[in-house]
């Protein structure tokens, strides 16, 4: 009968063992360190070689409750939804749910929350669409708050003024005064400024099939009493 030989373990044996102890078995899918992004935070990039996103021509999604929120497409659309996209050329795409429940809908707001005493508590825009329950009736661009809307330029921060009827007329509230030139407070309507005429003069342009520009202009007539306005054409 053959006699069995004791096992006896070599030195590398033994120290391989050891090492996988303590330092744990090794990964095929083992990554370098830094080359993966953090749950806890990232130290040491460079923004210009680290980045988030993908090196060939596919889209990146981003997700919460595995429900698509972002997605940036390989051509460098920007989707904010769960998309897909409308197929337009402009850089930020926001999609909707398709909600056509009569009334406003707000796709996108951006505002400032403010914490001053006796003021509005925030401020800011909003864009959207109305529905009447069978289908979208028309885009929607306001400020928030009931605060005017206000478009210009670093010039004329205030050029165009739309806002809500205050004071005696605040019961035409919703109804709008549009504002050119007047500052924040529109007093009717259609409240355009003097263009420098006359004094007393202020003109519209108004495009004429056929004719082309003309200016119609609104001021003092040459006889009237105190307060009349005339109308008339000027070429």
């Amino acid at each position: 009968m053959q006699k069995l030989m004791p096992f006896r373990p070599s030195f590398v044996l033994v120290a391989i063992v050891l090492a996988c102890l303590f330092t744990g078995l090794p990964s095929v899918n083992a990554v370098p360190a830094q080359t993966v992004w953090s749950l806890f935070g990232n130290s040491g990039t460079n923004p210009a070689v680290s980045f988030l996103g993908t090196t060939d021509a596919q889209d990146l999604a981003l997700r919460t409750n595995n429900v698509q929120r972002l997605r940036v497409s390989s051509d460098g659309i920007v989707l904010v939804g769960p998309g897909p996209r409308g197929g337009h050329s402009e850089i930020v795409e926001v999609s909707g749910a398709g909600n056509v429940t009569a009334g406003d809908h707000e796709l996108i707001a951006a505002w400032s929350l403010f914490g001053v005493p006796n003021q509005p508590s925030y401020a800011g825009l909003s864009i959207g669409y109305r529905a009447d329950g069978t289908g979208a009736r028309g885009g929607i661009v306001r400020s928030l708050n009931a605060l005017p809307m206000m478009l210009g330029t670093t010039n004329g921060p205030m050029s165009v003024v739309i806002r809500d009827p205050t004071g005696a007329d605040a019961a035409n509230s919703g109804k709008g005064n549009v504002g050119i030139g007047v500052g924040p407070t529109p007093a009717s309507r259609l409240h355009v400024s003097t263009d420098s005429l006359t004094p007393n003069e202020t003109g519209i342009i108004v495009e004429i099939p056929g004719l082309g520009p003309r200016r119609i202009i609104v001021g003092d007539a040459d006889s009237a009493g105190v307060g009349f306005r005339a109308l008339k054409v000027a070429n």
